[in-house]
């Protein structure tokens, strides 16, 4: 089974950032629209467009987490640090 050859995606550099940073924004924009509360809109948006945006830039440009031991570890939990804030802060906005 080693000998699978992995499809791997290469698009433009900043690809990831820029769907992290519209994935941030709907998901924003959709709170608010939920909740009709504005003020956190920014928090929100930075909580998941974040974390989001560096682990889909890793994996569109093809770099392995496992060359690094301790690179995918961050990310994963750099990754769960961001939809913790984003649960915290919906859960005090009510």
């Amino acid at each position: 089974m080693k000998n699978q050859i992995e499809k791997k995606i290469k698009i433009f550099k900043g690809a990831g950032y820029l769907i992290g940073f519209l994935l941030g924004t709907a998901i924003a924009v959709l709170f608010v629209a939920m909740t009709g509360v504005e003020a956190l809109i920014g928090a929100i948006a930075a909580a998941v467009s974040i974390p989001a945006g560096m682990v889909l830039e890793q994996k569109f440009q093809g770099k392995d987490a496992a060359t690094k031991s301790g690179t995918g570890k961050f990310l994963i939990a750099f990754l769960a640090l961001g939809i913790l804030v984003f649960v915290l802060v919906v859960f005090f906005s009510f």
